[in-house]
């Protein structure tokens, strides 16, 4: 994953990985405007790493604090050349996995994609994403938070990287800056794009 967020008030983990959304080569026509779809294949790579946040997306505790959704993992799509903030849309894991298993994501000739335009408005802004994670409507809870902070915390022993953000104190607090706000800032992508790591001491 690019981005994890810990919300320590309403103990909850939130893992976002990035996926680029690129334009196909044929135009689609609407009667308001001329467009180009956008699409990101689900290729071998992305399937494996799908099994690996299914695997340890698992709910150790169901009767914990309320959420809207206890997942932890979701994907944020950014349109190519496009920007963080105004070009991306987010959906869980589990939403994607449901259209995978549905059909609705397989291609005339058996191959996977996500189509910007197939989604049809299913899923989440930016920024009512982040307002969710502020809230501790989504995310880990309870055992699931400890075990995977544990995962991250023995990640970052063995010398690896992540990016990472922290909310400690609450929202409604006129002191308090949230750092999501900065991590979701307009970046411009680009086809070299790489993650900006930063170490945990910069959070």
């Amino acid at each position: 994953v690019e981005l994890i967020y810990l919300n320590q008030i309403r103990k909850s983990l939130v893992m976002v990985q990035y996926k680029m959304l690129e334009p196909t080569d044929r135009d689609w026509t609407t009667e308001a405007s001329d467009e180009k779809e956008w699409t990101v294949r689900i290729d071998k790579q992305f399937k494996k790493e799908l099994g690996k946040m299914t695997l340890f997306d698992q709910d150790l505790e169901p009767n914990g604090d309320y959420r809207l959704n206890p997942t932890a993992f979701f994907f944020k799509l950014v349109k190519r050349h496009g920007e963080m903030r105004s070009g991306g849309i987010v959906i869980s894991r589990e939403h994607l996995q449901s259209l995978i298993e549905n059909g609705s994501l397989t291609g005339p000739n058996r191959g996977l994609k996500i189509s910007y335009r197939e989604l049809d408005g299913h899923y989440i802004r930016s920024g009512g994403f982040i307002e969710l994670i502020r809230s501790g409507y989504v995310g880990s809870r309870g055992a699931t938070t400890d075990h995977l902070e544990t995962l991250i915390d023995t990640a970052l022993t063995e010398g690896r990287a992540v990016v990472g953000a922290i909310q400690s104190v609450l929202p409604y607090d006129i002191s308090f800056r949230n750092p999501i706000d900065e991590m979701f800032q307009p970046l411009e992508v680009n086809d070299h794009m790489a993650p900006n790591w930063r170490d945990e001491d910069d959070i």
